[in-house]
């Protein structure tokens, strides 16, 4: 195993670890079926709401480990989360409110000025995917520094919006 392959598979044990413990800690509070779901509602949190394309890391790297192609993954994570949160913000809204990460993610869902949290961080996360690995590297400076840009507006965008959400969520639990 080559060297970014090993720091890919290490990468994808530790988020393995981290989405396992927390699994683990939410259905030992809330049961199988709700701890799960509420753990891939946080899960699609990360995965909407930071544009690093980490949240894919779980499932891409399984892929990248059998097929050395270049096979985007970032898409079908994008769509699967949007449309889990599509259908728990339609079919039960209720859950969300059981943690402060998804009831965070519910009020940005509801709050149109929080969308664009979202938009920058899907444009930060599918940059490589709209450009194209050979149109990428061929200005692999210029495309990265862009790159950087989109994902650190996103990431400003988010503490920007979701403070002050997190501040009202954290003052009505004391």
């Amino acid at each position: 195993m080559n060297s970014p392959s090993k720091l890919r598979f290490i990468k994808f044990l530790i988020a393995l670890s981290v989405f396992t413990l927390m699994s683990t800690l939410l259905v030992s509070k809330y049961g199988v079926t709700t701890g799960l779901y509420i753990a891939l509602l946080i899960w699609s949190l990360y995965i909407l709401s930071i544009p690093a394309a980490h949240g894919m890391i779980i499932f891409g790297t399984p892929i990248h480990l059998f097929r050395h192609k270049p096979f985007f993954t970032q898409p079908f994570v994008w769509v699967g989360a949007f449309i889990l949160n599509a259908i728990t913000v339609i079919f039960s809204p209720t859950i969300y409110v059981l943690t402060i990460p998804t009831h965070l993610l519910l009020c940005m869902i509801e709050t149109p000025s929080c969308w664009l949290v979202f938009i920058f961080s899907a444009l930060g996360t599918m940059y490589p995917v709209l450009i194209g690995n050979e149109k990428f590297y061929a200005n692999k400076y210029l495309h990265t520094l862009i790159y950087h840009i989109i994902k650190l507006v996103a990431l400003l965008a988010f503490v920007y919006y979701a403070h002050p959400e997190l501040v009202i969520i954290l003052n009505t639990l004391s």
